[in-house]
């Protein structure tokens, strides 16, 4: 089920034509975690950014 929804925003970030989209973590995850698997703290948010091909 979660892939399926990154899927669809990945897609919709690509059709309205965005460079960048962005997943929030839960916040009940592990920070330490997170980072290592790109995730970054932007205030308190946990959020990885996905570059979206062209």
């Amino acid at each position: 089920m979660y892939a399926a929804m990154l899927a669809a925003r990945l897609d919709l970030a690509s059709t309205a034509g965005c460079h960048t989209a962005v997943v929030k973590a839960r916040r009940g995850q592990s920070l330490p975690v997170l980072l290592r698997e790109g995730f970054v703290p932007i205030g308190w948010e946990r959020a990885h950014l996905l570059t979206i091909a062209p």
